[in-house]
């Protein structure tokens, strides 16, 4: 006899990534497709060199964009640095 399985209930997906080209432009689309309205980015001003944002998508759900093949920089006098120069574990 197979043996029975039981999955768990899931009540949506909390949050979803995408690597975009140009988050600027990405955001732009979702606003005006789907009116997600912005609720954080990595700067004040979105433009072509922003890293990430996140969106309300619906009640509970965020969307993130991110820049594809952006990176976080770091420098010796950002605190979470360690002595030796390399970032600190996150």
């Amino acid at each position: 006899m197979p043996k029975t399985i039981t999955r768990p209930a899931v009540n949506g997906v909390l949050e979803t990534s995408l690597y975009v080209k140009s988050v600027a432009q990405s955001l732009e689309f979702y606003q005006r497709v789907f009116g997600f309205e912005l609720i954080d980015a990595s700067n004040e001003e979105i433009t072509d060199h922003t890293r990430l944002c996140a969106l309300r998508a619906g009640d509970r759900d965020v969307l993130l964009l991110f820049k594809k093949g952006a990176r976080r920089t770091r420098t010796r006098q950002d605190p979470s640095m360690l002595r030796s120069g390399s970032p600190a574990p996150m």
